[in-house]
C-alpha cells in the first residue's frame, strides 16, 4: 500500500488513505507501505529508540501511548508535501 504524488502506484492494493482500509482485516497479513514523504521521514530517524507514525486519524491513540510510555523526549517530525514543502495538515496535527 502507498502513494506517489498522492496517487496509488500501479500494482498496489491500497493507497495511503486510512478511510480506504478502515474495514480491511489485516490479521495474519504482511503489509508493506511506502509514501512520498513519510517513508523518507522514517528512514531518516534511524537513531530513534522508537518510531510511531501518526495523523489526525490516530492522534488520540498516539497521545495515549506516549503518556503510557512517558519518554523523556518526544520529537514530532512533519514531512509535509512530498518532504519538500510544509502542509497545514501535518503542522496542525503535530
Amino acid at each position: 500500500m502507498g502513494e506517489r504524488e498522492g496517487q496509488r502506484p500501479p500494482g498496489f492494493d491500497y493507497d495511503s488513505s486510512p478511510t480506504e482500509i478502515e474495514a480491511v482485516d489485516f490479521r495474519n497479513r504482511t503489509i508493506v507501505q511506502t509514501t512520498s514523504a513519510g517513508t523518507q521521514g522514517i528512514a531518516s530517524a534511524d537513531e530513534a529508540d522508537e518510531i510511531i507514525t501518526g495523523s489526525f486519524v490516530n492522534a488520540w491513540a498516539i497521545v495515549s501511548y506516549a503518556r503510557l510510555k512517558a519518554p523523556e523526549k518526544v520529537s514530532l517530525v512533519c514531512m509535509g508535501q512530498e518532504a519538500i514543502e510544509p502542509s497545514d495538515e501535518d503542522s496542525l496535527c503535530a
